[in-house]
């Protein structure tokens, strides 16, 4: 009997095949996260470049003399037809607003919600960061508006991506949020003298 278990003692010829049974998992949950995370990158860097497109073909082209409505809608289309190829994205948010002047394109300014109802009132306490002038100050930008000749404009686009691969939709709660923003000046072009 000793002479038996001493010999399987010494067998090791299954170990290989255990060995890539516990490291198989591992190896594959990687390289799924490999593909995801460059497919999400991948995403990122269209996205960036369908806004700057439809930014470049908004200042530069004769569709700066249409009507706002019109011109709004069709940089929204623009930006929404480059992505199309990407069928595991959902429910575009795309917005344009105009500035006055590069200086004044910033974000509302931080705020303490005090009484909770999701906006500035008067003697909540705010940070003074962006214009400095003692006041809070809102986002004063424009919105849904395609600016006029020589006006800024700030083109952002958000998309929802859903994973491409199964396993890491279970995993995560929330599918990320792609986001690209460009901001630039309009054409000087008047378009009454076309």
């Amino acid at each position: 009997m000793q002479r038996t278990s001493h010999g399987l003692h010494r067998d090791d010829s299954g170990s290989s095949l255990v060995e890539f049974a516990v490291i198989a998992p591992v190896l594959l949950a990687f390289l799924i996260g490999i593909v995801d995370l460059g497919y999400t990158g991948f995403t990122q860097v269209s996205l960036d470049a369908a806004v700057a497109q439809a930014a470049r073909d908004a200042i530069a082209t004769s569709k700066g003399c249409i009507d706002n409505e019109a011109r709004v809608q069709t940089i929204k289309d623009s930006i929404t037809e480059s992505m199309k190829g990407f069928l595991q994205i959902e429910d575009p948010e795309i917005t344009l607003k105009s500035y006055a002047n590069f200086n004044s394109v910033h974000p509302p300014e931080p705020f303490t919600d005090i009484n909770g109802n999701g906006k500035y009132d008067q003697g909540e306490p705010f940070d003074d960061i962006f214009i400095q002038n003692s006041e809070w100050d809102d986002d004063p930008g424009q919105i849904d508006d395609a600016g006029g000749p020589g006006g800024i404009v700030m083109y952002t686009a958000k998309f929802y991506l859903k994973r491409i691969v199964p396993p890491i939709r279970y995993i995560e709660l929330s599918d990320p949020v792609l986001q690209a923003s460009t901001i630039v000046r309009n054409e000087p072009i008047d378009c009454s003298d076309s």
